[in-house]
């Protein structure tokens, strides 16, 4: 359970968010730093409490953190075409062409396999739509500038000639 000033709080902040001579939107969500479980708010949140300003002082902590139920879907996934993407790739990305950062318990070297076209997008589970890549540039796959992955895409399709 929350202390009551935290959903006091939200109370008031989804008040003016909601409040139609309210403009500034972006700058409220980081002015009303609250612990929240909906990742776009937090992005958001966060990103407004970068912008410009110096390091605020350390949050109070909300030990331990509320919990909220989610309901999310998965995709069914071939274990064969991991496996061949991952022993293709022998240990290195196919994209930055370094090493496996590490070795799991089982001593195969740690890379995570990504579907170029995404597959809640429609693409397949198949390996000319996969690739093993090293979490940096899996990440960087998910979060980076559209110019970033436009660049990594052009440089996966010259490196991996089973890509369809």
């Amino acid at each position: 359970m929350l202390p009551w000033y935290v959903e006091r709080l939200r109370g008031v902040r989804k008040f003016l968010l909601d409040h139609p001579e309210f403009s500034d939107r972006q700058r409220l969500r980081g002015a009303i730093a609250i612990p929240t479980a909906d990742p776009e708010e937090l992005r958001l949140a966060t990103t407004a409490l970068k912008e410009g300003r110096p390091l605020p002082p350390p949050p109070r902590a909300t030990a331990p953190p509320a919990k909220h139920p989610i309901s999310m879907l998965r995709f069914a996934r071939h274990p064969g075409v991991i496996e061949f993407v991952e022993r293709s790739a022998g240990g290195v990305c196919e994209c930055c062409k370094n090493p496996a950062p590490f070795r799991r318990e089982d001593g195969s070297p740690y890379l995570e396999v990504h579907h170029v076209n995404m597959l809640a997008a429609g693409g397949y589970d198949d390996i000319k739509n996969a690739v093993a890549l090293c979490p940096n540039c899996h990440r960087a796959f998910h979060h980076a500038s559209d110019a970033t992955r436009v660049q990594m895409l052009r440089r996966l399709r010259s490196n991996v000639p089973r890509l369809g």
